[in-house]
């Protein structure tokens, strides 16, 4: 293990401002190793000097990205110490970094004169053009400007929560990589642990039905589909629980567990979602730690 000294705590701070900047969630493991290591201090005072020199010399949005994800990391971590880490500090900590996220964006583009339509329309019509779509088979597919942007909310708010969930997920690796020991906290929140509250299920289902239903108030479908996004996010990282204990009742390798995140949440991610919601009925886990307990019982008492 290597001290945790002003040169590695600078090599750090730089990485993770450069991964978060050309990654988004990527870098949040980075983030929280340099908040686990150096402390609350060191961490609030470079963010906010990286957030400053950005936004002047740099680009004003990359720097709300940047912000937004140490603000994600560093208000779940500060809960954390404190004997909070829950589900409602870290929905607390996502929330917060996500209207900043957002503010801060409209704030500068009303302050820059830009239409904010306009960019995502443009953006959006050069990312089918390199996907080959043409305009014809745009129009085919009824790919609308309007509808998507009605649900940037959600997908702020996703990428946050993805912020948060990898940081969570990849911090201690990523510290042995860096050769840093990463402390354990007590009570902190572990993926094989991770369930949402049984009424979520119902929340799931309902802003479902509100995002279809004809209504003479479009508010609501906007708000039944953001509401949908935000639960199908949350029950994926149930669902990649359900997965992470699967693969310990099993023993499987690691090969084995890269093309499966390859071709499952890389590919099929609202398969892990439906395995999420579908376990609120059948409990995978338990149902798996006891065939494992029972396995065990009769093979010299392994069991996990």
């Amino acid at each position: 293990m290597q001290k945790a000294s002003f040169g590695k705590f600078t090599f750090i701070t730089l990485l993770g401002m450069l991964v978060t900047a050309l990654f988004g969630f990527l870098g949040a493991p980075i983030l929280r190793v340099q908040r686990n290591v150096f402390g609350s201090f060191r961490y609030w005072t470079a963010g906010l000097v990286l957030f400053v020199l950005m936004w002047v010399f740099v680009q004003p949005l990359l720097a709300l990205m940047l912000w937004s994800t140490w603000l994600v990391v560093g208000i779940y971590s500060e809960f954390e110490e404190r004997g909070s880490a829950n589900l409602w500090t870290a929905g607390l900590s996502v929330l917060v970094s996500s209207l900043i996220l957002m503010g801060g964006a409209s704030v500068w583009f009303a302050q820059a004169g830009v239409q904010f339509s306009d960019i995502f329309s443009q953006g959006l019509n050069q990312v089918l053009n390199q996907m080959g779509v043409s305009s014809i088979a745009n129009e085919a597919l009824k790919i609308d400007p309007k509808k998507l942007m009605e649900q940037i909310p959600s997908a702020v708010i996703l990428l946050m929560m993805s912020s948060l969930a990898f940081a969570l997920m990849l911090d201690r690796r990523m510290a042995a990589l860096m050769g840093l020991n990463f402390e354990k906290i007590a009570g902190e929140m572990r993926l094989l642990d991770f369930r949402l509250p049984d009424f979520m299920v119902w929340i799931a289902m309902f802003s479902f039905l509100l995002s279809f239903l004809k209504l003479p108030v479009g508010l609501v479908n906007i708000v039944g589909s953001n509401v949908f996004n935000i639960t199908m996010g949350l029950y994926f990282f149930q669902g990649l629980a359900v997965l992470e204990v699967l693969f310990l009742v099993f023993r499987v390798g690691n090969f084995t567990k890269f093309l499966v995140y390859f071709f499952i949440v890389g590919q099929l991610f609202f398969v892990l979602s439906a395995v999420g919601i579908i376990d609120y009925w059948v409990d995978f886990r338990t149902r798996l730690r006891r065939r494992k307990w029972s396995e065990g019982n009769q093979n010299n008492g392994e069991h996990i």
